[in-house]
């Protein structure tokens, strides 16, 4: 299913449900930046198991209220491809695959939380930029947690860059998120390509989260003189 031009779908209720034992796929892609194209859930709604969502260019799927990602999964693309917690929504057990942009200019595809929503057990694979991003993080996938929002028991995972000069994929904390009892994962790059990165501000909690770092990825403290997570493993490089 193609949601319509400058269009969008609400989803309420008990949400999507899907029966038919095939895999369900949405599809949220504008032609361009005026051309926003967005699947909403509201209220209590299920984005339903056994369904996929393909999140392109100027496309993105909303969860507020109580809402729940389920157990869907959401394929978010370069280009403004992404996914958005309010309220107290949560993503449940779903699945993400965050597409990285092809370099400078080539934003990565991205999930939000703000308010009291949470990741809860969902996992996520965060990928590099796919060319040298001259420095501009914002073109790796990225998830970020903010206000009062937590991840849960969740899995993250940074992935390195596999390309000279890309940017690996990024998992930050700000504000008063909580990284609760997850395992985050950021792997080295390759072939002169970044480190995936983990950063905790000053305001955040590392709750008891366990933290694994590889090669050139990296734990970023911001100089803050105590963080306390669970445990910290892995060959990687601590700022």
């Amino acid at each position: 299913m193609f949601i319509g031009q400058s269009g969008g779908l609400t989803v309420s209720g008990a949400g999507i449900v899907n029966n038919s034992g095939i895999m369900q796929n949405f599809t949220a892609m504008g032609a361009n930046s005026n051309d926003i194209r967005t699947v909403t859930f509201t209220k209590s709604a299920a984005s339903g198991a056994g369904v996929v969502y393909n999140l392109g260019a100027n496309g993105a799927a909303l969860f507020a209220n109580t809402t729940t990602a389920d157990q869907s999964s959401f394929m978010c693309h370069a280009n403004g491809g992404g996914v958005l917690f309010h309220d107290s929504a949560t993503a449940e057990r779903a699945v993400f695959v965050l597409d990285g942009g092809a370099g400078a200019g080539n934003f990565g595809g991205g999930v939000s939380f703000f308010d009291n929503s949470t990741s809860a057990s969902a996992v996520f694979t965060i990928n590099a930029s796919t060319a040298d991003s001259h420095d501009n993080f914002g073109t790796s996938g990225s998830v970020n947690f903010y206000d009062g929002s937590t991840v849960g028991d969740g899995f993250l995972v940074a992935e390195g860059g596999m390309v000279a000069g890309a940017a690996g994929g990024a998992i930050s904390f700000y504000e008063f998120s909580n990284a609760g009892i997850a395992l985050l994962v950021a792997n080295g790059g390759q072939n002169g390509g970044l480190g995936g990165v983990i950063s905790i501000s000053s305001q955040a909690s590392g709750g008891t989260a366990r933290v694994e770092i590889f090669g050139d990825g990296t734990l970023v403290t911001n100089g803050i003189a105590s963080v306390v997570i669970g445990s910290l493993e892995g060959d990687g490089i601590l700022i």
